[in-house]
Order: C-alpha cells, then sequence, then structure tokens
C-alpha cells in the first residue's frame, strides 16, 4: 500500500505557472507568461485585478488570507513555479 502511494506521489506531473499577487510586476509575469502559452494560475485578494487577469490566464482565485489550506483548495501546489510578490508577511499568519 505504502508503494501504490508513492508511486502515485511521484507520477505527478507539475506544470505552469503560480503568481500570488497582482501588483504592476505580477501581472506584467501573468500577462507575459499567459500570451507565451504558458499555463498560469494567479491569486490576488483585489477582485478588480482578478477581473482584469482572467483575461488572458486560466484560474484566477481571490483570496482574503494566505492560509495553507486556502492555498491547496486553489491548486496552486501542482504549478511546477510559483512566484510570490506581495507587501504583507506571510510567515506571521501561519
Amino acid at each position: 500500500m505504502i508503494c501504490r502511494r508513492t508511486l502515485c506521489f511521484l507520477s505527478i506531473k507539475r506544470t505552469g505557472f503560480g503568481i500570488i499577487g497582482l501588483g504592476r510586476f505580477g501581472m506584467a509575469l501573468a500577462k507575459t507568461l499567459a500570451e507565451s502559452g504558458a499555463e498560469v494560475l494567479v491569486i490576488d485578494s483585489d477582485e478588480n485585478k482578478l477581473r482584469q487577469a482572467r483575461g488572458y490566464v486560466q484560474d484566477a482565485f481571490r483570496l482574503g488570507k494566505l492560509t495553507k489550506e486556502a492555498l491547496e483548495e486553489t491548486g496552486i501546489g501542482e504549478c511546477e513555479t510559483v512566484v510570490i510578490w506581495i507587501q504583507k508577511n506571510l510567515i506571521s499568519d501561519w
């Protein structure tokens, strides 16, 4: 049974990019990656920024608080590369 779980875990293929924070840098990066054909998932607390990003990214999630559980629900753990570009202290909330 352990072997099966290990094999399943190893068979997960991570793809795409995750971006947490849609400031000037995050938004520009998300748009550039999406225009180049990459899969892009974005997370921000500002619905206006997310509305703008939804025009070119596959997935956009609004999270008020960045908790481990909330992040797991978005699927960002499946991204091969994640860029965090925010001004809040993430560690204090965990």
